[in-house]
């Protein structure tokens, strides 16, 4: 039990606690009783939720749509990214990457992310030009 019951108006329809001290993969449920004038009650418990504090875990991330990395990309079009595992819910911060190719017209990406706690919930691309030492962005434009 991490708080004993605290008592609240018969107005109130929500309740923040502070100054937990919750670790990664805790399982936190709450449970509310409810008492009536005539003093009968009832208690109800939430499905609760997992503290999730670790970022995804990279599985792969390779130039090139194939099984493995590549050095060089020929015969292309456009930025096609190829997603793995995007059903998850989570949270993922930005990618960015750099490939040496021979065209200048796309680039092409190939990665898998997992999360066990939460899953993913979003994958965010940026890609940047080196030229001379100086990093640029191309992907996405500025607008």
């Amino acid at each position: 039990m991490l708080r004993d019951w605290s008592s609240f108006s018969n107005t109130s329809s929500s309740v923040t606690w502070l100054n937990f001290d919750l670790e990664h993969k805790d399982q936190v449920k709450t449970r509310l009783k409810v008492t009536n004038g005539a003093l009968n009650y009832v208690t109800q418990d939430t499905d609760g939720f997992v503290v999730d504090l670790s970022p995804p875990e990279l599985e792969y991330l390779w130039d090139g749509l194939g099984s493995s990395d590549i050095m060089y990309q020929v015969q292309v079009l456009a930025v096609t990214i190829l997603f793995t595992n995007v059903t998850h819910i989570g949270v993922y911060p930005c990618i960015s990457f750099f490939v040496l190719q021979n065209v200048t017209d796309r680039i092409q990406v190939s990665f898998a992310f997992k999360d066990d706690e939460s899953g993913i919930k979003q994958y965010q691309i940026q890609i940047y030009e080196l030229y001379h030492g100086t990093r640029m962005k191309v992907y996405p434009s500025k607008g």
